[in-house]
């Protein structure tokens, strides 16, 4: 299966917050991958080629992942969502305290989103 979008954008945030010129990343996809280019790579060879970053110290988004028995995985809400969904409420004169999580239940049946996807209907 291809590399997706975001192993791609991924990848090349970890080269710039690492300062990866771009003679040396691409001595490290050829050395590991024998690629030139994070397109060339598979979707696994894209997660393993991540987690070499981050053993080099990148430290980008992770999202928390719960495992089901259905072997599909629940990405948690992380603090940048729940940041966004507070200064999005900010932007709102709610009549009472507690107006998003009226307004949240009211459309979307939970309080408040525990996870990504939740956040994303929230923050649409």
């Amino acid at each position: 299966m291809k590399i997706t979008k975001k192993q791609i954008s991924l990848i090349k945030t970890a080269q710039k917050k690492l300062a990866l010129d771009d003679s040396t990343y691409r001595q490290k996809l050829q050395a590991n991958f024998n690629v030139n280019s994070c397109t060339k790579l598979t979707k696994l060879q894209a997660g393993k080629f991540i987690e070499m970053l981050r053993k080099d110290g990148f430290k980008g988004k992770k999202h928390t992942i719960i495992p089901r028995s259905n072997n599909k995985n629940i990405k948690m809400i992380t603090i940048k969502e729940k940041n966004k969904i507070t200064a999005l409420a900010n932007l709102i004169k709610w009549r009472t305290k507690t107006g998003l999580q009226g307004w949240t239940q009211k459309y979307y049946g939970f309080i408040n989103p525990k996870t990504s996807y939740e956040a994303m209907q929230v923050i649409e």
